[in-house]
């Protein structure tokens, strides 16, 4: 249960938990270094 969103996070909408899980924070790091390094 998260208080702050008063949901379980199993229970929240995509676009949150990908705003606050280690994974959406991981992927919006590799987007950045791919289009960094291949794509500049």
């Amino acid at each position: 249960f998260i208080p702050r969103f008063g949901q379980t996070f199993a229970e929240l909408p995509v676009e949150v938990k990908n705003a606050n899980s280690h994974r959406g924070l991981a992927a919006r790091q590799m987007l950045a270094l791919m289009q960094e390094r291949w794509f500049a």
